[in-house]
């Protein structure tokens, strides 16, 4: 196989980037507890502009709890980050690539008939892969819709939950979500689907980019399973914490990794069982996923590489967030459901989009 080739700049930052995770873990030092609170002061400095804020009794009580959960506050204050110079023109492009984006609702809910940009047919060739609105593409429109399991008639119903699990984690981008039904009321219901066709129409192993050998149409069975563990703990905790939803199904369902967690967490989320997380807590999750997202903040210049600390990404990511959040109107951000979920979708396409958007 062929070798991997870097850039200069590239070269030096990762060699940095190791050199430093070497030496920490060479030394134990800073402990964890030390180094989050670092990371801590370090993004909060940067969010508020000034070192003052440290001197607040809130900000206190916060850095003693020596946890990279530090960094997710239940009722976090609304940051009001300055961009810099720098950072202004990849804001404008972000806001340039949603609207150009945006410009396709009409045909795609109403099915008027437009005249399409370049970045607009790029889109229409795979929605679930492509489209920055997350639940506005195909995929996601048939599982919320009345036959779908994230509808609110059909969620609590038997085989609601079990049923969501099989389109996240097995069905998503496959033949199977477009054209048979998503929503089984029992087990039986979706082994007589997956008997009855290639094991590529009920599951593809590429549907979030790179193959996923876990992912695979057998785990029908283990998703009925789980089920009943979830239907409890939603019925006894509403308005589940996002990264509480998040570790659990990734903890209790095969095939589902970090990525598809994050996923199904959202889905919950617009189905009413868990709590929309805070900008800070999706900065966090982007973070942590090391994936499209993180990329498209780099492609944007918001970030400066691979390397950028979780406190860094954290602030891009706020960043990102509030100059749409001030730009769109209203009427704008309600038709495209504009939130923090949407946002991590919508720069993980601005990555994929290459030649077909201009940063």
């Amino acid at each position: 196989m062929p070798r991997a080739r870097f850039t200069a700049d590239r070269r030096y930052t990762a060699s940095i980037d190791f050199i430093q995770r070497t030496l920490r873990t060479w030394l134990d030092f800073p402990k964890n507890s030390s180094y989050v609170r670092s990371l801590f002061i370090r993004a909060i400095i940067s969010a508020f502009g000034c070192s003052d804020v440290l001197l607040l009794d809130g900000v206190w009580d916060v850095y003693q709890r020596a946890e990279s959960s530090l960094l997710i506050l239940d009722d976090p204050p609304q940051l009001t980050l300055q961009p810099s110079d720098s950072a202004a023109p990849g804001l404008e492009a972000l806001h340039r690539f949603v609207m150009d984006c945006y410009g396709l609702l009409d045909h795609l809910l109403d099915g008027k008939q437009i005249t399409q940009t370049r970045l607009q047919n790029w889109c229409l060739r795979n929605e679930d892969k492509y489209l920055p609105f997350r639940e506005l593409a195909r995929g996601c429109r048939a599982v919320t819709s009345l036959q779908g399991p994230f509808h609110p008639t059909n969620i609590d119903k038997p085989g609601g939950i079990a049923s969501a699990f099989i389109f996240r984690c097995i069905t998503f981008g496959a033949e199977a979500s477009y054209h048979s039904p998503t929503f089984f009321a029992t087990l039986e219901d979706f082994v007589a689907l997956r008997n009855a066709h290639p094991s590529d129409y009920i599951c593809n192993k590429n549907a979030y980019g790179s193959h996923a050998v876990g992912r695979d149409a057998s785990h029908g069975e283990a998703m009925f399973a789980a089920a009943p563990h979830f239907v409890e703990f939603f019925s006894d905790h509403p308005n589940v914490p996002f990264l509480d939803a998040r570790k659990d199904t990734r903890k209790l369902l095969p095939g589902c990794g970090p990525l598809t967690a994050t996923l199904l967490a959202s889905d919950f989320v617009y189905a009413g069982k868990v709590k929309m997380p805070t900008v800070p807590e999706m900065g966090h999750v982007v973070a942590s996923l090391k994936l499209g997202a993180r990329a498209g903040l780099i492609r944007l210049g918001l970030l400066s590489g691979v390397s950028a600390t979780e406190g860094e990404v954290c602030t891009a990511f706020v960043l990102a967030y509030n100059h749409l959040e001030a730009k769109l109107p209203a009427a704008v951000k309600s038709r495209m459901n504009f939130d923090v979920i949407m946002l991590e979708h919508a720069l993980c396409k601005l990555k994929r989009s290459g030649t077909y958007f201009k940063v």
